[in-house]
């Protein structure tokens, strides 16, 4: 008897309906940014922008045309070839000289 009135004591006391629900709430906004370019007229003398631009470009056709992957590793090793080849616009044929 006294088992059973222990059992139904804890019963009672131990309420097994009493559950803590923490609810996270995420908010999400959108904000465009035009990263302002600071100016370094030394390399900039260096470099021509437009041409590494359409290299780019160039590149990023060549390795469609290949079906390579386009993940790090490879743009980074497909780049190098693609300067010792001449430049990836020439490597598809784009080469204006």
């Amino acid at each position: 008897m006294k088992f059973w009135l222990g059992v139904l004591f804890t019963l009672l006391v131990v309420s097994p309906s009493t559950v803590n629900v923490t609810k996270y709430e995420t908010f999400v906004r959108e904000v465009e940014v035009q990263p302002e370019r600071e100016r370094t007229p030394l390399l900039d003398s260096m470099i021509d922008v437009a041409e590494a631009e359409r290299q780019g470009e160039c590149l990023w056709y060549y390795l469609q045309q290949e079906g390579i992957e386009i993940t790090l590793r490879n743009v980074l090793a497909m780049g190098e070839y693609a300067d010792i080849m001449g430049g990836a616009c020439h490597l598809i044929g784009e080469n204006d000289e």
